[in-house]
């Protein structure tokens, strides 16, 4: 046998002493130097699967992102203009499948309304005022925070043609099994005060909102129907 065969397994040649310890070899040894290099070769081996690991997951988020901006073009009618559930079905099908522990940490973030159905789910969704005489809701964003269970809504009001008024919905978001509950627990405006239109005496709002898709950039409710709204779809894109 060569003596490169015979130290090709050098670790288990290593002496131990009277406790079962390793006796590590002097520098410079043929079985010190065969040990080095194969933990360099692991060292080197583990640095390349985290980089392949690493451009796997990017080369993923570049085409789910694509995939996403396609559902977007694809369903832009805007902030009240109506969503055709079968339409929804056939785009949301194309998407990704997250797993349940994925979906948990993508809802977390800042969005922004891309489209939703008509007034009445405005009203529901909003503070009440949109469908008001000369108010209607121009622009919503949603700040979701599920782990404290937190959700803050604003909205943009267009009075007229040439005025905007801004309010903000605070409030709690519960997740279920089936669902996340949706209260709204107080509105103010930009300067912190109560909209005057706004019955001082209402108390907290809530709804039950199921979520239909959460991605990298879209995330999809449906909001139940109660017994003076209609419910419908919202669609949000990530801020």
């Amino acid at each position: 046998m060569s003596q490169a065969s015979s130290h090709a397994i050098c670790i288990s040649d290593f002496p131990t002493n009277h406790t079962g310890g390793l006796m590590l070899p002097m520098l410079g040894t043929p079985c010190l130097k065969t040990a080095e290099l194969f933990f360099v070769c692991c060292a080197a081996t583990s640095t390349r699967e985290r980089s392949k690991r690493k451009e796997a997951a990017t080369a993923m988020a570049k085409a789910v992102g694509a995939q996403e901006q396609e559902f977007l073009n694809a369903l832009s009618m805007g902030v009240g203009g109506g969503i055709d559930p079968l339409v929804l079905a056939d785009q949301v099908a194309k998407l990704k499948a997250w797993s349940m522990s994925d979906r948990k940490k993508l809802i977390n973030g800042d969005w922004q309304l891309h489209a939703s159905d008509a007034g009445d789910l405005l009203v529901q969704f909003g503070s009440g005022l949109h469908g008001l005489p000369f108010m209607d809701v121009k622009e919503m964003y949603m700040s979701l925070r599920p782990k404290k269970k937190l959700i803050c809504t604003v909205e943009i009001l267009q009075l007229g043609p040439a005025r905007n008024a801004t309010t903000i919905l605070k409030g709690t978001f519960r997740e279920r099994t089936e669902d996340a509950i949706l209260e709204y627990e107080g509105i103010v405006d930009e300067k912190g005060n109560r909209p005057a239109l706004m019955n001082n005496n209402q108390g907290t709002r809530q709804m039950s909102v199921q979520t239909l898709y959460v991605g990298l950039r879209i995330l999809i409710f449906r909001v139940a129907p109660t017994d003076s709204r209609k419910g419908g779809f919202v669609i949000f894109r990530r801020e």
